[in-house]
């Protein structure tokens, strides 16, 4: 007699692999999703780092966070979205500040990113980005806010001051963040799973986890929509700790109390 499986064994093997998988299957997305995360914070560490070195070789200037075709803009003109094919953004990227001590298309898209973009990065308003001028902005009497130098940084230190942000996809511009309302202007990136990477003034990079449940469930649909520019206000404790934080982390200091 010829000895084969019954049709019981085989719904139990078909069973036990369909078991293993769905244990497996997580494990495996947080795995690559790590990689993803770990090559995200080493394309920012890079460019955090050239960043640097421009304003070492320019006698201390920052370069501009704002996209266009002025000398010393960061992205040259690849900031924006709307216009261009992916060839031309490309070329425009080249003609950036940074593309002399970064130049690989690569390390300016986060593994994440969409067939397409170019850019997943973005410079807050504070660095020599777009100067918004109001009182309910970001002046403070006489302390320095808007960063054009790196020896205008003290305290905080340089550690503590945030360049880059992984934004998670091709800004329009700078990344917008109040210094004296309590509420966000740009959307808290959510990016990597609760959190996102950034980039700092020292040549740092690290993965910044967003504490609120508040802060995750509101903008991370925005963010998988690609989306920005809420002007969203915290009403929990924790989002409001969220985003002063993050506002600490772009100005130095915030021009709201925390209550």
């Amino acid at each position: 007699m010829r000895k084969a499986f019954t049709l019981i064994e085989l719904l139990v093997v078909i069973a036990i692999t369909a078991l293993l998988m769905s244990v497996l299957m997580p494990a495996l997305h947080r795995a690559r999703e790590q990689g993803k995360r770990i090559a995200c914070q080493s394309n920012l560490k890079q460019m955090s780092l050239a960043w640097i070195m421009y304003a070492q070789e320019n006698d201390g200037k920052i370069m501009k966070g704002t996209p266009g075709t002025a000398p010393g803009n960061c992205w040259g003109d690849a900031g924006s979205n709307t216009g261009g094919t992916e060839q031309t953004r490309q070329a425009a990227l080249m003609t950036g500040a940074v593309w002399p001590y970064c130049a690989n298309l690569n390390l300016y898209k986060c593994p994440t990113g969409r067939r397409g973009e170019v850019l997943t990065y973005s410079i807050p308003d504070s660095m020599n980005g777009t100067r918004q001028d109001t009182p309910s902005s970001n002046r403070n009497g006489s302390t320095t806010l808007f960063i054009t130098r790196l020896d205008q940084m003290h305290s905080p230190p340089p550690s503590e001051r945030l360049v880059f942000i992984g934004e998670g996809f091709t800004s329009t511009g700078c990344f917008s963040v109040y210094y004296a309302r309590s509420e966000w202007w740009d959307d808290a990136p959510i990016r990597h799973g609760d959190g996102t990477n950034l980039g700092f003034a020292d040549g740092h990079a690290g993965y910044h986890k967003w504490m609120a449940t508040e802060t995750v469930t509101y903008f991370r649909p925005r963010a998988d929509s690609r989306v920005s520019g809420s002007k969203f206000a915290p009403t929990t404790l924790e989002g409001k700790q969220d985003l002063y934080d993050f506002q600490k982390l772009a100005w130095g200091k915030v021009g709201w109390t925390l209550q």
